[in-house]
């Protein structure tokens, strides 16, 4: 898994690279400031933060394990008994992911429909500057979409979505702790239309007949179970005997009685 401080200096450069230019650029003639685009870069920055922040707390919630909750419960964490509260009940669990989901969606959209246009007003009058030839209004236009459009990917894409994948991925019971106070918020905020798209959803799911998901936890089988075991003993996190009878159980199940 890349590591994710070089995940998130990769959405840096793009960021850097693009003010550099622009910087450079306005000192050669009469145009457009780059002072004029720091706000809508806050902005779009704020933006992608907010994609990541769901995207991590969708992410690690689905994946956390309800016993590591309880562990950490007992030990007298009172953040982990929230968390299991919400991995414990699959309506609390359902909320929950579709807060994150609605959360994406609007971050996303807020993203495509203030930060292409933004980026693309302040680039076309460059892109006129440089050109050696005057460019149509046409094709001004077009590649000042391109433009916006191949900078905002290329944050949202990174920053928005690696970089919070890694990290709920690397610690997923640290991130659900970190992330409860700040969701339990957002659900607070979008518990109306949360409702309704739940609602809506159950409501397709009947008239086409499927089955709702008996929650997401995800059932092991038994050959990835002994994966783990094999894993936990080559670091070392158990000791030879008890892999020896946890293995010892998987074979039970295998002998025949004469």
């Amino acid at each position: 898994m890349m590591s994710k401080v070089t995940l998130f200096f990769l959405g840096l450069p793009g960021v850097s690279f693009f003010l550099f230019t622009i910087a450079a650029a306005a000192e050669e003639g009469a145009l457009p400031s780059p002072a004029t685009i720091i706000v809508p870069v806050l902005v779009i920055l704020v933006l992608v933060l907010i994609n990541g922040f769901f995207v991590a707390a969708e992410i690690s919630i689905v994946g956390v394990r309800a016993s590591k909750m309880e562990q950490l419960a007992e030990e007298g964490h009172q953040v982990a008994k929230t968390v299991l509260g919400t991995v414990s009940s699959r309506d609390h669990q359902d909320r929950y992911i579709a807060t994150a989901q609605l959360g994406i969606t609007i971050a996303s959209l807020g993203l495509a429909m203030y930060g292409e246009p933004q980026i693309a007003h302040f680039v076309e009058p460059y892109l006129a500057a440089w050109l050696p030839t005057p460019p149509t209004e046409a094709f001004l236009t077009g590649a000042g979409y391109v433009i916006g459009l191949s900078l905002l990917t290329y944050l949202h894409i990174v920053l928005g979505e690696m970089v919070p994948k890694s990290l709920a991925l690397t610690d997923a019971a640290q991130i659900s702790m970190w992330l409860s106070q700040p969701m339990r918020f957002a659900q607070f905020v979008m518990t109306v239309p949360v409702r309704i798209l739940n609602g809506i959803g159950r409501f397709l799911l009947r008239v086409f007949k499927v089955p709702p998901v008996e929650g997401h936890d995800r059932v092991l089988s038994p050959e990835e179970l002994e994966l783990i075991v094999t894993e936990s003993a080559e670091e070392g996190l158990l000791h030879e005997e008890e892999e020896e009878m946890i293995r010892n159980i998987f074979d039970f199940g295998d002998r025949v009685v004469g």
